[in-house]
């Protein structure tokens, strides 16, 4: 009888035990997923995102993610991770094959130092209004258009500084107001510039010319011709491949000063050129 109520005290205890147990052998749903969130944190460690905002990068999850999450969504943070870090890397390569290719270009001044460019261009060159000339007591001017050509030997003095000997002919027309072309116009110039190195070159540089000019004459019906200088400012961009060879955009504002003015006058130039590397 005593053995029977001990019995009956300690059954409630040994259900208890064995539910208990069970509990413990199944598997448990969110080991899953705490597991997924686990490796999920771990690549991002690895890509140096350890989920702490003041360390993270601004292109970065800035939060970890809590346990509970569903396994598709895990996998789909991992994915974009991944299209993030390809993305990454491939502007690192394009940078670094920038990088190499500028330094070739570099190199390859050094070791060919000489260039030569054959250009056409259209120009504004400034003349004394109405073709007064000298004569004009008011010292006034009209810019006028012309066509040219020009031939320009450089040569690299450094990997970035060149130096370029120009000299170009143009022909100046008139307008309503003048019987005749002002006619020719000859310069022989020289500028140094800075240049980038990259396939779309990029320059700027100053310059100075000798110019010797002939205008129209109108208070005796004919032409006179003087020689002056002209500051220009050179721009120009240029499509060049390694070698070297490309074309060449230019655009350059011009003061010219002739002996019978009183201050330089404004104009501009600007042209296509062909160049190339002996």
């Amino acid at each position: 009888m005593r053995w029977a109520l001990v019995l009956l005290l300690l059954a409630p205890s040994l259900v208890m035990a064995q539910d208990e147990g069970a509990q413990l052998a199944a598997p448990n749903p969110g080991a899953v997923e705490v597991t997924e969130a686990s490796e999920l944190r771990a690549r991002w460690r690895a890509l140096g995102y350890d989920g702490n905002a003041a360390t993270t990068p601004a292109t970065a999850p800035t939060t970890t993610l809590p346990p509970g999450i569903p396994p598709a969504f895990v996998h789909e943070h991992a994915r974009r991770l991944e299209l993030r870090e390809q993305r990454m890397q491939a502007r690192l390569e394009l940078r670094e094959r920038y990088r190499d290719a500028a330094s070739v270009r570099r190199q390859f001044r050094v070791e060919h130092p000489f260039t030569l460019r054959l250009e056409a261009f259209w120009t504004i060159t400034p003349r004394a209004i109405n073709g007064f000339g000298p004569y004009d007591g008011n010292d006034g001017y009209a810019g006028y258009p012309g066509l040219g050509a020009g031939l320009v030997g450089s040569k690299w003095l450094t990997r970035a500084v060149r130096v370029d000997l120009r000299a170009a002919f143009a022909w100046v027309t008139r307008d309503a107001y003048l019987d005749y072309d002002h006619g020719p116009e000859g310069t022989l110039g020289v500028a140094i510039g800075l240049h980038s190195a990259g396939r779309r070159r990029m320059g700027i540089g100053l310059g100075i010319d000798a110019i010797m000019a002939r205008e129209v004459d109108a208070a005796a019906d004919g032409h006179f011709r003087w020689l002056g200088i002209r500051g220009v400012v050179v721009a120009e961009m240029g499509f060049i491949t390694a070698r070297g060879n490309g074309l060449v955009l230019k655009m350059a504002p011009t003061f010219t000063w002739a002996p019978y003015a009183t201050h330089p006058f404004p104009g501009i130039v600007s042209g296509l050129a062909v160049e190339w590397t002996p």
